[in-house]
This record gives structure tokens, sequence and C-alpha cells, in this order.
């Protein structure tokens, strides 16, 4: 299907989403960037509106919106993990797994930095739930979602740095003692992290991070951090991130190793300080300020 006539659905619809995804337009895009190409596209056919339902409670947000067979749609980037309540329907969803089909009823999580391309084989409720006691639906608009991948990226950066603020802050660090242990070459070995699928590439976060260079199925080992007491690159250089996506796990042996936590796909390999302090040794944790669970 070429992707001037994705209105056409010229494939029966329940293979139209891995039609639109193989295309050789977009095949060796990343998934995001198939989606929004996907969805340029898209945006040359005529639109159909789908009126979005509002509710609130005592610290929650709940979104509806019921989504008529046949539409093919994609959503905005959301900036916070929520919850997601299909009531009714049949739809298809891209995913970085490749194509789920989804039936009602279903409940689920979604995280931070999700964009969606989805197909409903049938009319299909869908809620969302957000945790704020916001009220204003304008207002909401803008803190949930990011309209552009640059504006979720601007986002997420401060969000992770913010984090690690804080952290630092919960655990009686400095930045300069923090900087100072980082860089501290006396305990450092090298690994080769190509046999790893791994590379050090430049981060968004700070500095210097770790990246996938292959796909990563969740619970799947990445590399090892630290062997012997010295610490690799993975060790080294891995990122802190308010949601990350690896946690550092002690081997039987002692030496620790860095653990996918969910599916990552060629994207930065980041963990949660916190949770590392406290698996490579408490003693360089202030007794009187303790790193938070």
């Amino acid at each position: 299907m070429n992707m001037n006539e994705i209105c056409a659905r010229q494939c029966p619809d329940d293979m139209i989403l891995e039609t639109l995804i193989a295309d050789q337009e977009v095949s060796h895009l990343s998934v995001r960037e198939r989606i929004e190409v996907i969805e340029s596209a898209m945006f040359k056919c005529e639109q159909l509106h789908i009126p979005v339902g509002h509710a609130f409670a005592d610290g929650l947000y709940m979104r509806q919106i019921l989504i008529p067979k046949g539409t093919l749609l994609t959503s905005k980037f959301h900036k916070y993990e929520q919850l997601d309540v299909m009531l009714q329907g049949d739809m298809s969803i891209v995913t970085n797994d490749g194509v789920a089909r989804v039936k009602a009823p279903m409940i689920g999580a979604s995280k931070p930095g999700m964009k969606r391309l989805g197909y409903a084989h049938e009319d299909t409720l869908w809620i969302t739930v957000h945790a704020t006691r916001e009220t204003s639906v304008e207002t909401l608009e803008k803190m949930l979602f990011a309209d552009s991948y640059e504006e979720l990226e601007r986002f997420e950066i401060e969000k992770h740095r913010n984090d690690y603020r804080q952290m630092l802050i919960e655990c009686g660090y400095s930045h300069e003692t923090a900087r100072e242990q980082s860089e501290n070459a006396e305990d450092q070995i090298t690994i080769p992290l190509e046999d790893y699928g791994i590379k050090v590439g430049d981060s968004l976060i700070e500095g210097q991070g770790i990246f996938a260079t292959a796909g990563i199925s969740e619970g799947e080992p990445i590399a090892p951090v630290r062997i012997d007491g010295m610490r690799t690159q993975a060790g080294r250089f891995t990122n802190h991130s308010a949601e990350p996506n690896a946690i550092m796990t002690l081997r039987e042996d002692g030496n620790i190793d860095l653990v996918a936590l969910r599916s990552i796909h060629e994207e930065e390999i980041t963990v949660d300080y916190r949770q590392s302090l406290k698996l490579s040794g408490a003693n360089v944790i202030k007794e009187d300020q303790p790193c938070q669970e």
C-alpha cells in the first residue's frame, strides 16, 4: 500500500497495519518515525472528528472516546504513564514489538513517550485514566500530551534531570561528588561493547550514555556493569532516568549485570541511580540521609 493510498484501505482490515509499517517507504525507519510518516499521509485524507468525553474524581482524570469501526488513527505523544481501559471493541495497535490485536474487555498501562497507530475492527470505546488534580481540560491537554517528538524530548530531558537532582538530595550527594566518583578511572575496565549489542554515544540526558544497537527483550541481561569490583563502560556511562528501562542486578559471584525492565529498541539504556547505589554498596550513602526506595 502506497503512503498516498492510506484511506483507500486496499488490504483486508486485519492486515492494514502490518502492510503500512512494512511498506518499503518506511521499513527502514524506527517505529516512531514510521508512525509519523504514516500520520503525515493520513492528514492528507478527510479527517474524522472523534469527540472526547471528560470526567473527574478525587485526584483522577478520565478521557473517553468512541472510535468508529474502520477508523485508522494516531495519538499524541503522552508525557506520563496512564491507565488504558477498553470497554468494548476490537483494535490492532502498532507497538515497538509489532502489531498487537486487542479486544475488549482490556485494562493495561502505557509508559510515557508512547505514540500509537491503531485501526478499529469494531466500534471501540477507549478510556484513559490519569493521576492529577488539575481540572482544566485546556491545561490538561498541554500538561499531559506533546504535539511533536521534539516537544516530548525537551520535556523528558528536563524530567530526568530534575529527578537526578532530587536523587542527589535524597542520597546525600553533591553534584561534584557524584561527578568525581563517576569519572574515577581507577576502578574502570574495558569490555567489547559490540559483543553485547550496545555502544557509547552522545546522550541528551547527560554527556554520554549507553545505547542499544539491536532489540533487547524484557528481562534479558544486557551487559556486565561490574566485574570483580571494577566498572565496565556500562557501569560508567549508563545514565539516570525518572522512568528507567533497565535495572542493575547482583549475580551469585558478586558481579553486577544490567538487565532490561522492558523491551528496548535502539534507544538509550537508563537506570534509577537510587537502586544502583544501594546495590553497589550502602557505604557510599550517608547514614543520616539514606537513599529512599
